[in-house]
């Protein structure tokens, strides 16, 4: 090694001095051959700056090493006088113009001495850590100072060194990449993917691939490849992948650029694919293939793997292979390796997969350790974790059921003696993990050394339960075969009989010897046809069974019922080997279903049909009047009196009497006539195909003569009747059996009630009627409870002031279907009902509403409610009142008035006038309503305490034309004078009305002359805007001998 000698003008160090030369040394480019790629950067310095000496040098710890050097003949310097140790100081270009002039430089051996330097000017190289490892260096023999130009010139020079520098520094680390360890073998996917990732790093590729080659039946290698960039186009093709990546996409077309690798097992360099005459085209969509470059990986002499790389800047080159080699070296036996750890894996997998299928464990004792090794499916078996069971020999016997325990050593030790060498037992465990007994059967073989000690024992152990319980079921079946009450019989493919029990021998009649050999036609009774067994033999066929009834024939020729089940009988490949049926004999069951449906539908006394019988045949009887246009009679029986005969008689007697009763009727009753008992001493009879209900006369004659004979047989001479309700069918609404009974029922109580010994019809018009009304007052509920009624109010004034005194208060219902009601369309259906009551108790609980309502708005209007006499005899009515008031205490109760019929307080005059005083007692008035309609109203109405009187609206549509209403209304009103009531006149319709009224001198009214009823919502309105007809002032008063009080709101 050429150096120059040392100095005593040496450089500083920089602070970050030992990361500065960890750096320089990690590069490996110290003592390095020259390279073309720095050596033409210092050429090219030395021509541009006109210099003698131009230098790459990198500052090392005693020296600095020249990697290029032109001009000088040494390759490095001590660091001690060196330039470069000075400039690496320097945060960027060091320049010392003229070194004589510098201190740190005059006195240099290279400025003293050779080779004389005066001028120096470096620029810094640094790696990616920042770190200045050395510089790219100018030196002169003359003085002289770099323009701007020159510094930027010398600047980019240094740049173009460093840069190679920087790659060699990435190179040094893809090449410790490269030696990276690859992953576990076991970890085939991961390792896969994780090895296409590093070559696509390491070579800068875009895309690329790895996979395993394997060959085909045929010889042929193709490519599974188990790792590839996602290359996917669309929809299908992404799909695709990644329906193909578990397990691997396999790759066979060998016309490619792969299957050039596959074949030769050579390289493949593609930087042309598109020209390239081993390519195979690419499907439309694929990303774009720009280069390609397919590496075979060898082990042992096979290729064992394929690489595939694409798209790498400027292609691939030869020399690309040598620094990948290490890497391709090692991924090569990791395929290997991890192809015989799948394989095994693979192995492994199929044994415990066939010993699970089989239910076979294996294991292993060494006779000199004493360990015992357990496959994973004898775990299994015994229902034991290996981590919670340590497998010995005696921890095998605890396993072993207590009853087997001594059988299983024993079988073990004697096959451990001299001459023996294996062993074989079926015996029980208990199964650890649910206590399950299961039976096991296990085989034992031994291996011996030289001397003939047995060192190893290995052995198997099959869960043996299923056949176990198989064959215990299989000799519990034999016995079952034997002695089952049902009869079997099994024959051959043919039909022919090869079996058969006990049983059969007893139902058919028939020894077993008669019947072995025969056919089962033997048997047959003639009863089915040909479609019979034809179906039969198509339901064997097509389900695998039949099961029906049969008719068949014993040995004696009797006829008799059975149950039979028919199935085939196969092999364990599914062929057919015969035929098993078995019977079971249904006389005992069909008798006594004839006795059971007879006792359904008959009657045990009389043996006439029941009420189940009589429904059906009504119904037959029903249908019947419809398609022949006839009329049916239905008559229900009750006989008067029986009670008392059967106590007086006794319930014998009673009996007798009944099942003469029943003979005497039914062959008195036409042929196609029907008699039932419907219990105790009640009889329903059908009477079909009358021409008209009046044919049913003399038939209904004929049986209460009938009826009354019937005792007189028995000669007590007391006659026996009955009471008869007869309905009839069809009618004009449609009914059915039930209904039509129930109208027998109703009409013949209502012969009892009629004196007895006689029939009644019964009538539908009326009782539709009924039907009617109480559907009706269904609805009226509903809306009750729907709050579907509302109370519109009609004002009461003073015609002739025009002041308005009260309203009174009329239900309406705002019907859902059918608009807005009023009381004449549903109060009637409330007569005598207490649905009546409850509509009562709503009106007047609205009305109080109301009025707190108004007298909150300013509105003091005072309300009359009309109280029905149901609702008015009620005797919570004035409590009731009572609470009403008290739950709106803003109403003074004198704003209440009660309006009464006056043929309401007709019927108990003393309970109605107590009543009224009550509500007087409150503080509510209460007023006589449509007055003068009805009787003796002159004798009681003195008594009533009413402080008004309204005139029923009859008198006053009726005055001006009839001089009757006329008188009777001034009589009204003279009566009202002298009793000191006021006076309300309802019905006023026309202003003539009115001023009739006002000269007769009755100035308060209530009609439609004055106001239709109104919501509540309209009357503040109507109140402040109405004004009465100026004619009405203008009418003349009565003379002053006929006036009348009627201001006055109190009774004289």
């Amino acid at each position: 090694m050429n150096t120059v000698g040392t100095s005593d003008c040496a450089p500083a160090l920089p602070e970050d001095e030992a990361e500065r030369l960890r750096a320089l040394r990690a590069l490996g480019v110290l003592d390095s051959a020259a390279e073309e790629r720095f050596d033409r950067l210092t050429r090219l310095a030395r021509t541009l700056f006109e210099v003698p000496i131009a230098l790459i040098s990198l500052v090392d710890a005693e020296r600095q090493w020249f990697k290029s050097r032109q001009g000088m003949q040494v390759c490095e310097t001590e660091r001690a006088i060196s330039f470069c140790g000075h400039a690496i100081l320097a945060p960027d270009i060091f320049e010392v113009p003229d070194t004589l002039l510098d201190a740190r430089f005059a006195t240099n051996p290279m400025v003293t001495g050779a080779p004389h330097i005066r001028y120096y000017a470096g620029a810094p190289l640094r790696v990616d850590s920042g770190l200045t490892v050395g510089m790219l260096c100018i030196k002169d023999q003359r003085p002289r100072l770099l323009s701007p130009a020159q510094r930027a010139a010398l600047r980019d020079l240094a740049d173009c060194a460093q840069a190679e520098l920087q790659a060699l520094q990435h190179q040094i680390a893809d090449l410790s990449e490269l030696q990276a360890p690859l992953p576990d073998k076991g970890e085939r996917q991961t390792g896969f993917s994780g090895l296409l990732q590093r070559l696509l790093a390491l070579t800068h590729s875009e895309y690329g691939f790895i996979g395993e080659v394997l060959q085909s039946a045929d010889g042929q290698p193709y490519l599974k490849i188990y790792a590839i960039t996602d290359i996917a186009w669309d929809a299908a093709s992404k799909a695709h992948l990644a329906e193909m990546a578990p397990k691997g996409m396999e790759f066979t077309n060998l016309r490619t650029l792969i299957g050039a690798a596959l074949t030769t097992g050579e390289p493949v360099f593609a930087n042309q694919p598109a020209t390239d005459p081993r390519r195979g085209g690419l499907p439309p969509g694929h990303p774009s293939l720009d280069a390609f470059l397919g590496i075979p990986l060898h082990h042992e002499g096979a290729m064992v793997g394929l690489i595939g790389l694409a798209n790498r800047p400027g292609g691939y080159e030869r020399p690309l292979l040598d620094l990948l080699r290490p890497l391709l070296q090692r991924s090569a036996l990791w395929i290997a390796a991890s192809h015989d750890a799948h394989q095994l894996r693979e192995n492994q997998t199929l044994l415990a997969e066939l010993e699970q299928v089989a239910h076979i464990g294996c294991w292993k004792l060494d006779i000199e350790t004493g360990r015992l090794h357990w496959s994973d499916e004898l775990y299994r078996l015994f229902g034991l974790q290996p981590q919670e069971f340590a497998a010995s020999y005696p921890a095998f016997l605890e396993t072993v059921h207590p009853d087997d325990r001594a059988a299983v050593d024993a079988a073990y030790s004697g096959s451990l003696q001299a001459g023996a060498d294996h062993y074989e037992i079926v015996h029980r465990i208990v199964r650890h993990s649910d206590g399950a007994i299961r039976h096991i059967h296990e085989r034992c073989q031994h291996r011996r050394n030289a001397a003939g000690a047995v060192i190893e024992s290995i052995g198997t152990a099959q869960d043996v339960t299923e056949s176990q319980e198989a064959a215990l079921a299989l000799r519990r079946a034999a016995s079952v075969f034997e002695h089952a009450n049902d009869a079997i019989v099994i024959t051959d493919a043919h039909g022919t009989l090869i079996d058969l029990n006990a049983a059969q021998c007893r139902l058919t009649g028939y020894s077993r010897d008669d019947l072995l050999g025969q056919n089962p036609r033997l048997w047959a009774s003639g009863r089915h046809d040909a479609a019979f067994y034809r179906q039969m033999w198509q339901s064997l066929r097509e389900q695998g069974l039949w099961r029906g009834e049969i008719w068949n024939r014993r040995k004696n020729g009797e006829i008799y019922p059975c149950l039979l089940t028919i199935s085939p009988v196969r092999d364990t490949q599914g062929e057919l080997q015969g035929y098993a049926g078995i019977s079971t004999d249904l006389s005992a069951l069909r008798e006594q279903q004839r006795q059971l449906e007879r006792l359904s539908q008959f009657d045990a006394l009389t043996g006439l049909p029941n009420r189940s019988l009589l429904t059906d045949r009504l119904q037959q009887a029903m249908g019947q009047a419809l398609r022949r246009g006839r009329q049916l009679a239905l008559v229900y029986l009750d006989l008067d009196g029986f009670q008392a005969f059967n106590e007086h008689r006794g319930p014998d007697a009673g009996d007798e009497l009944l099942i003469r009763l029943a003979q005497r009727l039914k062959a008195a009753l036409p042929e196609d006539a029907t008699l039932a008992r419907m219990g105790g001493d009640e009889f329903v009879a059908v009477l079909p195909d009358l021409p008209q209900a009046a044919a049913a006369q003399p038939l209904l004659d004929a049986i209460l003569s009938h009826i009354a004979a019937c005792e007189a047989d028995a000669g007590n001479g007391q006659p026996l009747t009955a009471s008869l309700g007869v309905s009839f069918y069809p009618q004009a609404d449609a009914v059915d059996a039930d209904q039509l009974l129930r109208q027998a029922d109703q009409a013949m109580y209502a012969a009892k009630q009629g004196g007895k010994n006689r029939y009644h019809l019964f009538d539908a018009e009326h009782d539709r009627g009924l039907r009617s009304r109480h559907a009706e007052l269904g609805q009226i509920a509903l809306a009750l409870q729907q709050q579907q009624f509302v109370l519109h109010y009609q004002p009461k004034v003073n015609m002739r002031s025009g002041a308005v005194i009260g309203a009174e208060a009329l239900i309406r219902w705002q019907h859902p279907q059918r608009g807005l009601l009023g009381p004449g369309a549903f109060l009637p259906a409330l007569e005598q009902q207490t649905l009546m009551v409850d509509v009562g108790d709503w009106v007047l609980e609205q009305a109080l509403q109301q009025i707190a309502h108004w007298n909150r708005t300013g509105l003091r209007l005072p309300v009359s409610v009309n109280i029905d006499a149901m609702q008015l005899a009620q005797a919570d009515f004035v409590p009731k009142l009572r609470a009403a008031l008290a739950r709106q205490p803003e109403v003074q109760p004198s704003q209440l008035e009660l309006e009464v019929l006056e043929t309401s307080a007709l019927g108990d005059l003393g309970a109605v006038s107590a009543l009224l005083h009550q509500c007087r007692e409150l503080g509510v008035l209460t007023s006589l309503d449509d007055f003068g309609t009805g009787y003796s109203s002159l004798t009681y109405l003195k008594h009533l305490p009413t402080q008004v009187l309204k005139i029923d609206q009859s008198f006053v549509r009726g005055m001006l034309d009839d001089p009757s209403d006329s008188a009777i209304l001034q009589g009204v009103l003279g009566l009202a004078q002298a009793l000191g009531r006021l006076v309300i006149a309802e019905g006023v319709e026309t202003s003539a009305h009115a001023q009739m009224l006002l000269r007769l001198g009755c100035v308060h009214g209530q009609g439609y002359a004055i106001a239709r009823p109104m919501p509540a919502e309209q009357i503040p309105d109507w109140v402040a805007h109405w004004k009465p007809d100026p004619a009405w002032a203008a009418a003349p008063s009565p003379a002053p001998s006929a006036a009348l009080p009627l201001e006055t709101r109190q009774p004289a």
